[in-house]
């Protein structure tokens, strides 16, 4: 209860103490030096998952387009939502040791360099899911109470996936070889998440391990329920989600607080 209580007060310090204008520079610091040189900016973070998108439905399209309605909407949102998880992480494993010398020199909050990195990411994947949800009102898939529900979801989310950023690179500070993992795991996201195929379509066995041991699953299942379902989401499963993002975040944010001494002496 103790550790519990002192997260919070962290937490709290962090978000409504410290100098909220220092983060608003740290994230346009972060908007330029990521687009610096760059001729197309921000547009490739759109190119990537649109390539991804392309190749998987032109290889899955006849087996799954003529059994699902709007499987390129299916398909698109999988990509999106599974690409933020997989490539927020990977660009915020380092940021600590690139940092350094901020981080060492300087009383800047840490946790303002992750979320000053987050936020170029958070960006781009809110301009996907905008997307996803202007063609989902074309298509006549809108729902305005589960337009509602999407947004708790999406903060829990993000939650989830910050609170991965957070634990990954304090442990990069201290065991480089955290990277390769990452990075070798992440691969296996777009196969071991039902991001071209149904969880109806696998055997039990699969379907259990692919649910159960996937925390990015019952998120993905949630959001293309409140989207493109035509019925009442399962609550169950959005309730799943809810749990996990809240978990995934506190537990992510305490292993940053618990390990931050050390892992800064070691950036």
């Amino acid at each position: 209860m103790k550790a519990l209580k002192n997260l919070f007060l962290r937490l709290h310090k962090t978000v409504f103490r410290y100098n909220r204008y220092l983060l608003v520079e740290l994230t346009r610091a972060s908007f330029k030096v990521h687009d610096y040189n760059s001729a197309l900016g921000l547009s490739w973070s759109l190119i990537s998952p649109c390539l991804i998108f392309l190749v998987l439905y032109i290889i899955f399209n006849i087996h799954f387009s003529q059994s699902m309605r709007f499987y390129p909407l299916y398909l698109l949102l999988g990509v999106i939502v599974t690409n933020f998880f997989v490539t927020a992480p990977s660009y915020m494993l380092r940021v600590f040791y690139d940092n350094r010398e901020i981080v060492l020199n300087s009383t800047i909050p840490r946790e303002y360099l992750i979320l000053s990195g987050m936020a170029i990411h958070l960006y781009k994947f809110l301009i996907e899911m905008g997307i996803i949800w202007i063609v989902s009102i074309f298509c006549g898939l809108f729902k305005f109470s589960s337009f509602l529900l999407f947004f708790p979801l999406l903060a829990l989310y993000v939650g989830m996936v910050l609170g991965i950023c957070f634990a990954l690179a304090s442990f990069y500070c201290l065991i480089r070889d955290v990277e390769h993992m990452w990075m070798m795991f992440s691969r296996l996201f777009f196969f071991v998440t039902p991001v071209f195929y149904t969880l109806e379509g696998i055997r039990p066995l699969a379907r259990a391990m692919v649910y159960w041991l996937n925390p990015l699953t019952p998120f993905l299942v949630s959001f293309r329920e409140l989207i493109i379902g035509t019925t009442a989401p399962d609550m169950l499963v959005y309730g799943h989600s809810v749990l996990l993002g809240l978990l995934f975040f506190f537990l992510g944010y305490g292993a940053f607080i618990f390990f931050e001494d050390a892992a800064m002496e070691n950036a």
